[in-house]
């Protein structure tokens, strides 16, 4: 497989984490969604080394949004759900990475933007079962 091949996500690129890593400056990494990625680290909902990813598939989801008309200030899950089905269709996404992609939306409209899930979003296939976030140094730090 060639590495710089680029996985696609309905007319998304979606190219491979290190690739986007190593193609990036730091300050490039911090114009993606900055308040988000902030907002991560202050709270202690991500690693330092993750967050940069949660803020990029946050992005990739409200692009994705947007080109299905939805406004930013709206939670779809349905579309949530249809962006996460077109991960799992691409070969090229590991499960890791859209297991990834399903956090850092949730993270991003349930802490970052206050939106309340309601019954029925909790009982959907794309929670599966996830509760919102403790402090990272409550969760991931403990495995790491």
């Amino acid at each position: 497989m060639n590495y710089l091949h680029l996985a696609i996500c309905g007319n998304m690129p979606l190219e491979p984490s290190w690739y986007i890593m190593d193609n990036l400056s730091d300050s490039r990494k911090n114009d993606v969604l900055p308040d988000f990625q902030a907002f991560l680290l202050d709270k202690k909902l991500a690693q330092e080394k993750n967050v940069f990813f949660y803020a990029l598939w946050a992005s990739k989801f409200l692009n994705y949004a947007n080109r299905k008309q939805i406004p930013p200030d709206q939670y779809q899950e349905n579309a949530v759900i249809e962006f996460i089905e077109s991960l799992k269709s691409n070969s090229a996404m590991s499960d890791w990475q859209i297991r990834q992609a399903g956090d850092a939306i949730r993270l991003y409209y349930f802490h970052y933007r206050g939106f309340k899930p309601t019954r029925t979003k909790r009982h959907s296939p794309l929670w599966n079962g996830w509760r919102p976030c403790a402090p990272i140094s409550q969760t991931v730090a403990s495995r790491w």
